[in-house]
């Protein structure tokens, strides 16, 4: 990946809740993207596998609501981006996009059940949100993605260097360039109709003059016409 300048580049972070700022409705979003189902009541989250079992997160236990912030985190991060991508789409600055996700869910869980078949069932699960971002972007962005880098270690030096990059401030300042520039345009613009109908409306008044002298001075001398013309007659 080139990029000649930062300014090229917008980037779009994850911020990923903690357990106590998961909300329903974010529940009900989830459950919803995955084909699955949250009932309140219950606490539960049931989210069904190729397998044709299921995962069910208890939500009254962190490790497994730590594990669902995460996938939230990575469905807002990817409804964000298309927002960005589609707000830009279209007008005067078509910067790249960067969408940097970070997924703790799976280490969560490997810290509190070890190697149990939990484990395997959230990764699968990580894998079917990952499938359907992807495809999510594709038609979003018309299948003008570069790729999908997926990690386990931290970013290297070259990417954090670029993501670090206040590129959010670089864009502003190109938006309100653009914005600059297209209201000068605008004020030249109104500027020229403006001077046009002046110009047009002084030729027509010229016009209108020059042809009621031209019929008044060819006008015959009868006693109507004189009256017309404000004539005083003995």
């Amino acid at each position: 990946m080139y990029l000649a300048d930062k300014d090229e580049l917008i980037v779009i972070r994850s911020h990923e809740s903690s357990g106590s700022d998961v909300l329903d409705n974010e529940l009900t979003d989830l459950a919803t993207w995955l084909e699955g189902s949250y009932q309140k009541a219950d606490g539960k989250l049931n989210i069904p596998l190729k397998s044709g079992n299921s995962l069910t997160l208890l939500l009254n236990k962190e490790v497994d609501v730590e594990f669902a912030s995460s996938l939230i985190s990575l469905l807002k991060t990817i409804k964000r981006g298309i927002q960005v991508h589609e707000d830009f789409s279209g007008g005067i600055v078509s910067p790249a996009e960067l969408l940097v996700c970070r997924f703790t869910g799976i280490k969560a869980l490997e810290d509190e059940y070890g190697s149990a078949e939990i484990v395997k069932q959230g990764a699968e699960v990580v894998q079917t949100a990952l499938t359907k971002a992807f495809d999510q972007l594709q038609g979003a962005y018309n299948g003008k993605i570069v790729g999908l880098v997926i990690s386990t270690k931290e970013a290297s030096t070259s990417l954090a260097s670029i993501i670090d990059g206040p590129s959010s401030l670089h864009i502003s300042r190109r938006l309100a360039e653009a914005s600059k520039t297209n209201a000068t345009a605008s004020i030249a613009a109104i500027y020229l109709v403006r001077l046009s109908l002046a110009w047009i409306t002084g030729i027509i008044l010229l016009v209108s003059t020059l042809i009621g002298i031209c019929l008044l001075m060819n006008m015959p001398l009868t006693r109507d016409t004189l009256l017309y013309s404000n004539v005083k007659m003995d």
